[in-house]
């Protein structure tokens, strides 16, 4: 994603609420490193102060598949987190999203592959 990107038109958001929203997207091609996320909230009839539309926060890492710690390489700590969340999926107590490596809402054997196949490689 480069610039802006238009991710989600909110219809129905009660003010002074707030929702979650969750994406997945494709950073072929991105280099390694870290890249700040934001949000921007179009202005609403009447809304008192649209100078607070925008909000910028967290850090998005792009790293080598399998770097699940974000360490810079691929290795057995990597190998243990996932093990640790093998067999899980959202809502489970050992669900771990940076382990879902092939982004199928399951942490499986595809996930090991995976990380076995970039095991050892530098960020």
């Amino acid at each position: 994603m480069h610039g802006k990107e238009k991710f989600a038109n909110l219809k129905g958001l009660a003010p002074g609420t707030q929702t979650v929203l969750y994406y997945r997207w494709n950073i072929t091609g991105w280099a390694h490193g870290n890249y700040t996320i934001s949000a921007y909230a179009g202005p609403v009839s009447g809304d008192i102060n649209p100078a607070d539309n925008t909000y910028t926060d967290g850090i998005i890492k792009v790293v080598i598949p399998g770097d699940i710690n974000s360490s810079g390489i691929v290795d057995i700590y990597d190998a243990i987190i996932l093990a640790n969340a093998y067999n899980s999926k959202p809502g489970s107590p050992n669900w771990n999203p940076n382990s879902d490596l092939k982004a199928d809402e399951i942490i499986d054997i595809y996930d090991a592959i995976i990380l076995a196949n970039h095991y050892n490689q530098h960020g």
